[in-house]
């Protein structure tokens, strides 16, 4: 189904810009050509499309900030799946319904007009006669006349002839046969009704338009156009039995505008697209078909700026251990002993401080949003993980839960980067220079963040050092004020030391 949704939408395209190369273009047979083309295109993507490579064509996303949804677990089957695939599993059926009816009705029409052929007579003009229609008409090769042309004049039977022959050399029956199998496998799509009808009515043009070359009479084709008109009408529609899959020279009910077309002497005469029109018309169309055949949509590719890390979560409280009771001394040999008195009851024990609970995780398979902020310098987005929303939570209730303060522990070593501060030097091209000074005998995970005054973000870097007494960054920036943080992490202990630092750019 998604197949056939892909081929209908780029049917679509093709049509319109069909239809927008077809504006003046006054000529019957070039527009019912390149209609053809149109029809057979959408049969070809059917075929071939799974055959041929794919090109990917980028299109660029919205950029405005939204809501990812990221499932965290083995996601479980839910009611939503399901009817999602059952859905899917309906449309199935009903198409395959839709096709199995329409292909039915295409295969008894070309067995009736098989059949029809077959029972014809020829007569002298090298056509059939066959007392089953009422107006003439081409099945194939084979052009049947109704009985009654043996009261038709020499003028009328030359024009009828004119017509129908012209049908033959066009390959007209071919073409409507084409047609109606396009519209019984693309069924739901109004554009293939619309081309079965179009394609009937500039074949009918194309053909007047031939006869008119043949006979140069405009007012005896058209009453013999009329008189054919009537002799249908007349007959309550026996032709229409095999309409689809054939040309009868008067098949729709308006012949009034063709009338009109006909008796137009303002109106020049059209020559017919021969051969070399239409190898020419094919070549042009050839790579718009092929392209319609291969292009994928694809989301535009964009780099996301990394996330920063989180800290390392603080050592959960550790419950202080119960009093313990001095062990009881070892028991003399069982020898008779008075009962001993009754002991004292113990002595009442601490409170032990509970964890602080951990926030719950969402239901496996659910959504999570996450915020992003958008970074207009680089058109990119910054995400933040789930892990550092539940770190957040967790160091949340863990302070507001926390019994008794523990005594300050000791003084941690110096930052290795307290000693020296940070340094930012403005270069003409404003090319910003970011110097870190770090301890030579350590490694540490460097991450920066530059943001305007009011916490707008700008830009960031990370990098990772291994004994190295300085790390300069360079970062072009515009004339401004900025702020720069630079956090610092030690690999070896897990230490984090951060600095921050103002600075402009003129």
């Amino acid at each position: 189904m998604e197949h056939l949704l892909q081929a209908s939408v780029r049917s679509v395209l093709l049509a319109a810009l069909a239809m927008l190369s077809l504006c003046r273009v006054k000529s019957a047979s070039v527009r019912h050509a390149v209609w053809t083309l149109i029809t057979a295109s959408m049969l070809l993507q059917i075929a071939l499309s799974p055959l041929l490579p794919e090109i990917p064509l980028r299109v660029l996303h919205s950029a405005e900030p939204a809501a990812i949804s990221i499932s965290v677990g083995v996601p479980s089957p839910s009611l939503e799946t399901h009817m999602t695939l059952s859905r899917a599993q309906i449309a199935a059926i009903i198409y395959l319904c839709g096709l199995v009816f329409f292909l039915t009705r295409l295969v008894i029409a070309l067995r009736f007009a098989r059949r029809l052929a077959s029972e014809s007579e020829p007569t002298r003009q090298g056509s059939y006669q066959s007392i089953r229609i009422s107006a003439p008409l081409t099945i194939g090769s084979r052009i049947l006349l109704p009985v009654s042309w043996r009261d038709w004049d020499s003028a009328k039977l030359r024009a009828v002839l004119a017509h129908e022959e012209s049908h033959v050399r066009r390959h007209d029956w071919a073409i409507a046969a084409m047609a109606r199998l396009n519209r019984c496998v693309f069924w739901f799509h109004p554009l293939t009704w619309w081309l079965e009808r179009e394609l009937a009515r500039l074949a009918e043009q194309a053909c007047d338009d031939a006869a008119l070359g043949v006979i140069g009479d405009r007012e005896q084709y058209a009453r013999t156009l009329l008189d054919i008109a009537r002799a249908i009408q007349v007959s309550k529609g026996r032709v229409l039995a095999v309409s689809s899959v054939s040309a009868p020279m008067a098949k729709e009910a308006n012949v009034e505008t063709r009338l009109n077309r006909i008796l137009d002497e303002s109106r020049r005469i059209p020559k017919a697209l021969g051969r070399r029109g239409w190898t020419a018309l094919t070549m042009v169309a050839a790579p718009a078909m092929y392209m319609a055949a291969t292009i994928q949509l694809a989301p535009a590719q964009t780099v996301v700026a990394p996330a920063p890390p989180a800290a390392p979560a603080p050592p959960a409280p550790v419950a202080p251990p119960a009093a313990q009771q001095p062990p009881a001394p070892p028991r003399p040999p069982a020898s008779p002993q008075p009962p001993a008195p009754p002991q004292a009851p113990a002595p009442p024990q601490p409170a032990v401080a509970e964890a602080p609970p951990v926030p719950p995780a969402p239901p496996l398979g659910g959504p999570i949003y996450i915020p992003k902020r958008y970074n207009g310098r680089n058109k990119t987005f910054f995400f933040y993980s789930y892990q550092d929303w539940l770190k957040n939570q967790v160091d949340q209730l863990a302070q507001a839960q926390t019994p008794a303060p523990a005594p300050p522990p000791s003084p941690p070593p110096p930052s290795p980067t307290s000693d020296i501060p940070l340094h930012v030097d403005v270069t003409s091209i404003r090319l910003t220079t970011i110097s870190i000074p770090l301890d030579p005998s350590g490694q540490f995970d460097i991450f920066g963040r530059i943001t305007t005054p009011e916490r707008k973000f700008v830009t960031s870097f990370d990098e990772q050092t291994d004994h190295q007494s300085v790390v300069e960054k360079q970062i072009p920036l515009e004339a401004g004020t900025y702020e720069l943080r630079v956090l610092v992490r030690d690999r070896n202990n897990g230490r984090i030391s951060t600095q921050q630092i103002n600075f402009a750019v003129k």
